[in-house]
């Protein structure tokens, strides 16, 4: 398969949100197989202890400059028998994409916190939430479908992740039975999405459900759960807003649509992640459509030889 082959409106809506300069790297991304990565759950290891794991059972393991507890395999042959071991079947490392670690260490964590994941399943980041947290604080997860709320079960318990209170609902409906009195220190909303970021051109699974009204659609559960969301935050505090996706109508179009009815929330920098060659500034406007000014500082992660496409943006509201 190739680019040229993908829908044409699939094509139109990638050229709009990647920069000239960038477009190559997208192209060769989309093409590519990624590497096999996984983090580590400092709940249950350290590094030397992970990566000693790996060397005893001569597994060539590279950790990823700038993503803390991220590793990738140097030979992605290696997964199978790194799978086998109790490092992996114990919950002392997690596989993880890169571009999926991102968010949760935008959320600027600290000890003792109480957290909101809003849409968790399958407990990756509700699980690295609770590594970074180190095992303190209290972490609410919602999933309404059942399917998926057993995997974020099974994810959370391998995990030891004993401060993640898993809620099989819908997270509007679980904010709004909330104590009126209940505020979150942070809340991470990763929702479903048009999942734009992770095509892969060889697996015709990852494109062929593409509808050109898929967008809209996604964008309308998107902005109503940011909505719901944002009532919950406590003031002087962040919400981490992330998706697989690259399309602005899920993005700056619902963080500027949602925002206007938050005039003390702003989107706030993520300058660390500019280290990554793969991110690039919210887009100012689309067409006529022009965005709120601090979309900029969100980050769009386009796809790449590593990585898949991403989306973050970083929400502080204003204390009182």
């Amino acid at each position: 398969m190739h680019y040229a082959d993908l829908d044409k409106n699939l094509r139109t809506r990638l050229r709009a949100v990647v920069s000239p300069d960038r477009w190559d790297t997208c192209i060769a991304g989309l093409a590519a197989r990624k590497p096999q990565t996984f983090r580590l759950n400092r709940l249950r290891t350290t590094a030397d202890a992970g990566e000693s794991a790996c060397r005893e059972a001569d597994i060539r393991i590279e950790s990823v400059e700038d993503i803390p507890d991220a590793y990738a395999l140097a030979d992605p042959r290696d997964i199978a028998r790194l799978r086998e071991l109790p490092i992996y079947t114990d919950g002392h490392i997690y596989s993880q994409g890169l571009s999926s670690q991102i968010p949760a260490h935008c959320l600027d964590l600290t000890p003792g916190m109480c957290v909101l994941d809003a849409t968790a399943a399958p407990g990756a980041k509700t699980t690295q939430i609770a590594s970074l947290l180190g095992g303190t604080g209290n972490i609410d997860a919602c999933e309404r479908d059942t399917i998926r709320f057993e995997k974020l079960v099974h994810t959370v318990r391998q995990q030891g992740a004993e401060t993640v209170h898993c809620h099989k609902a819908d997270a509007r409906d679980f904010v709004a039975d909330l104590p009126s009195d209940t505020r979150y220190n942070r809340i991470l909303l990763d929702p479903p999405c048009s999942a734009m970021g992770r095509i892969w051109l060889a697996n015709e699974k990852t494109y062929g459900y593409w509808k050109s009204d898929l967008p809209s659609r996604h964008a309308r559960t998107q902005s109503s759960l940011l909505d719901a969301c944002l009532s919950w935050l406590a003031p002087g505090w962040v919400l981490v807003y992330s998706t697989c996706t690259l399309s602005t109508e899920e993005n700056e179009w619902v963080l500027s649509h949602v925002l206007k009815r938050y005039p003390e929330c702003r989107i706030a920098p993520i300058d660390w992640v500019d280290t990554l060659h793969e991110a690039m500034p919210g887009i100012s406007r689309m067409g006529d459509f022009v965005f709120r000014e601090d979309v900029i500082h969100a980050r769009r992660f386009i796809p790449s030889d590593r990585m898949e496409g991403f989306f973050v943006a970083k929400i502080v509201k204003a204390g009182e």
